[in-house]
């Protein structure tokens, strides 16, 4: 009997230590829930905040550039108003001295001061129409970047709510993608830059990561080929933790043939292309987009490096200065000539 009660007694204490213990497990985890909810919530606020500044940041850009247009068209007014005034004195003053001799020569000159006066009133016109048309366009594509900023976070803020879908013949090159180059499909949005070697990838990349070319973390970039291997980048940016941007080696190369470069890289698996071209759209760019297309696949076309070829232009004196004109001019002529 006396055992029998020792036993029950050890295992009454043994009962209380682990529900002593379990209770300390349930305050332990309690306690982590409550300081990772508030330490997301912290988060939140401040990119709630980051964005508001952002945007009172853009309208008081606007503003300021809308009020400092309207000044320099007063002063211009006001300047155009004080030469009439003084044009129009000193043709009075003339009038009165030539009328008794010269009264057809006034008659001639009159009329030439007016239509002077004519002509520099609809250069004003025309500027006033321009500028206001200038401050239109650059408000336009103000609120487009922001509504288009915002639509892409608000896109990738989750993760995607389906997995990628691919035709039933690339299954094994998207089975083969996620255990080769450790693609994460599921939480992840994929974003492949691909192009010809030295078309400026690795640069972007870097841009749009808001990293310099010398930062440890950036995308190597140099005069001759730099990526040999397929490599992921992530955003040091917590908005965009479900953003993946994969650097592809240069298609065309000796190492990286373009006729099978689509399925060798695994292309398929991929939820964007990012092609860059220069010069010409070539044929593996058209290439890629083709395949792309017929696995219902997105795609956006990147000119790189156009400010090269947009100062040898002025340096051949093709145009004048490189302005947002010029660089208009420039992708439109681009368009014609791949169309």
């Amino acid at each position: 009997m006396e055992e029998e009660r020792r036993r029950q007694e050890e295992a009454e204490q043994r009962y209380k230590r682990e529900q002593e213990q379990r209770k300390r497990e349930e305050e332990i985890q309690k306690r982590e829930r409550e300081e990772a909810a508030e330490k997301e919530r912290e988060i939140l606020k401040e990119m709630h905040a980051r964005d508001q500044k952002h945007t009172e940041n853009v309208i008081k850009m606007q503003k300021e550039m809308h009020n400092a247009s309207l000044q320099a068209q007063k002063e211009k007014e006001e300047q155009i108003r004080h030469e009439r005034e003084i044009q129009q004195q000193m043709a009075e003053k003339q009038l009165k001295e030539m009328q008794e001799m010269h009264k057809e020569e006034i008659n001639a000159s009159q009329n030439r001061h007016d239509e002077m006066m004519k002509c520099m009133t609809e250069q004003l016109q025309i500027q006033k129409e321009q500028n206001e048309k200038l401050t239109q366009n650059l408000s336009d594509l103000l609120q487009q970047f922001t509504q288009s900023r915002n639509n892409f976070l608000a896109y990738v803020k989750e993760k995607p709510q389906h997995d990628i879908v691919v035709a039933e013949e690339m299954e094994e090159i998207l089975q083969k993608a996620k255990a080769d180059l450790k693609l994460d499909t599921v939480n992840c949005y994929n974003f492949a830059f691909v192009g010809h070697t030295k078309t400026g990838k690795s640069s972007l990349i870097n841009a749009i990561r808001g990293l310099e070319d010398n930062h440890s973390d950036a995308a190597m970039v140099g005069i001759t080929e730099t990526t040999h291997e397929i490599k992921p980048y992530t955003f040091p940016d917590p908005q965009f933790k479900h953003v993946m941007i994969y650097d592809m080696p240069g298609a065309g190369t000796l190492t990286h043939d373009a006729n099978s470069y689509y399925h060798d890289k695994c292309l398929c698996a991929f939820d964007c292309l990012i092609i860059f071209t220069q010069d010409t759209l070539g044929r593996e760019e058209i290439n890629f987009a083709i395949q792309s297309l017929r696995y219902n696949q997105p795609v956006a076309f990147v000119r790189s490096r156009c400010d090269i070829v947009l100062d040898n232009a002025k340096k051949k004196r093709e145009i004048n200065k490189i302005d947002q004109n010029a660089v208009f001019n420039y992708i439109n002529k681009s368009k014609h000539l791949s169309h």
